[in-house]
């Protein structure tokens, strides 16, 4: 689950039997991804998560042992790529991160720091811009609240088996 969000409003809608197989049942759901606070918090939120993981992934990396890049290591070139790949896309992303940003303390504190150096300040940087890209992806504007919803669906495969029904990845 996302921090900072929660689902709400599930609704079932009726199954269809799959056009590749004649047992599989397909069901979608339609539900609301709910804001638990504020868009900035919520971004912080998951960005230090990200953090935690890329940086977790960094610190067990031996590069004495490894000549090449290790997955350990592809976590935190795919949050860069991703990140700067998502901020260049944008004609104003500067005075659009220096807006969002004064509307939390916390958020500014976190871009702002150098705490860790150097390549810290990149990781929490790139972390809070990935973290912004999945939130924006996933319908939210830059001035969504707290109770803000974005509708999101998913669909849930069943397989008929000697058995009965089950679900099928």
């Amino acid at each position: 689950m996302v921090p900072s969000t929660e689902i709400r409003n599930i609704v079932r809608e009726n199954g269809w039997q799959d056009t590749s197989s004649v047992n599989i049942y397909k069901v979608r759901y339609n539900y609301e991804l709910t804001l638990t606070e504020d868009l900035p918090q919520a971004i912080l939120e998951l960005a230090k998560n990200y953090e935690k993981e890329v940086k977790g992934n960094l610190e067990t990396f031996d590069t004495e042992k490894i000549a090449h890049l290790d997955p350990r290591q592809m976590s935190y070139l795919q949050l860069m790529l991703n990140s700067r790949e998502w901020a260049n896309n944008q004609k104003n992303f500067p005075e659009r991160r220096d807006i969002f940003l004064t509307k939390c303390d916390q958020c500014m504190a976190y871009w702002n720091s150098d705490v860790g150096g150097e390549d810290a300040t990149r990781l929490r940087r790139f972390s809070y811009m990935q973290a912004w890209s999945y939130f924006e992806s996933a319908g939210f504007k830059d001035d969504s609240k707290k109770g803000d919803a974005a509708l999101w669906n998913t669909t849930t495969s069943f397989m008929k088996t000697e058995n009965g029904w089950v679900e099928a990845n």
